[in-house]
């Protein structure tokens, strides 16, 4: 396991409030999505990234 550990939770910011998930939510393109979905893409990529590619940056 690495050191490294992903930002999530200012992803997770930047996404809902910065951006503004329900405003962009709301578009036709992106009328399945969810703050849930959202949610979880974000923490399995977080462990992708911890788990699989930070090991490769030595």
């Amino acid at each position: 396991m690495s050191d490294f550990s992903p930002p999530i939770s200012d992803i997770r910011f930047l996404i809902h409030d910065v951006i503004g998930l329900d405003t962009v939510s709301r578009l036709p393109p992106f009328g399945e999505t969810s703050p849930d979905l959202v949610d979880a893409i974000l923490e399995e990529a977080g462990k992708f990234a911890a788990s699989v590619l930070a090991p490769l940056n030595r």
